[in-house]
């Protein structure tokens, strides 16, 4: 679950990239794009508390949605869109498109590293399962 959200993830600020290099929408709507994409649930609240214009600022809300809606994430995996949020309304159009590019280069690290311990632990843990349930069995019998 974790390399798949790493995925999306990584997905998603690729079109970010995208929508900030070649389109002139603001923040919100971009945001609100992003979140119909599937894993696009802390864009898509980034975009509600966006609109509430309670005085909060495009970092607050993008890293708060971001904190709340992705939950399966380790607290480092996090840290390249939370980085990332520190550069939103207030950097110019180049140095948010370099934060963007820097941000999916390190999701993108993150995610192999995640591969690479799935692929390491998960046997192990399929292995475990399986003995625990014939321990289970015996006990029954």
């Amino acid at each position: 679950m974790r390399v798949r959200c790493l995925e999306q993830l990584e997905h998603l600020l690729t079109r970010f990239l995208g929508e900030v290099q070649f389109g002139l929408r603001p923040l919100p709507q971009i945001f609100e794009k992003l979140g119909s994409q599937p894993g696009g649930e802390g864009f898509f609240l980034a975009a509600q508390e966006m609109s509430l214009k309670d005085g909060r600022t495009a970092k607050s809300c993008f890293c708060s949605a971001i904190e709340t809606s992705y939950p399966l994430l380790h607290q480092e995996d996090k840290e390249p869109v939370l980085s990332l949020g520190e550069g939103l309304g207030t950097c110019d159009h180049d140095t948010q498109c370099r934060l963007i590019e820097s941000a999916i280069k390190e999701l993108s690290e993150k995610r192999r590293l995640a591969e690479e311990y799935a692929a390491k632990n998960g046997k192990l843990y399929q292995g475990l399962g399986i003995t625990g349930g014939l321990f289970l069995i015996l006990i029954l019998i």
